[in-house]
């Protein structure tokens, strides 16, 4: 349970490497995964409680471009 929390819980300061690391261990490299995190920042910003989960799908998704 508390894993399915953590997922849920909002965007906090760490979302980026959070994010990143995420892409990274999944193959990405680093100037792509911090591509992805750049082209995300503005759901952050237009919305502080993001969760982690959406912010690395919407990396995800912008990566698949």
């Amino acid at each position: 349970m508390a894993a399915a929390s953590a997922t849920a819980a909002p965007a906090a300061a760490g979302w980026r490497d959070q994010v990143k690391g995420g892409l990274e261990g999944l193959g990405w490299s680093s100037r792509d995964a911090e591509r992805a995190c750049e082209a995300v920042a503005g759901l952050v910003a237009d919305d502080p409680a993001t969760p982690v989960a959406a912010l690395m799908r919407a990396a995800l998704r912008s990566l698949a471009k």
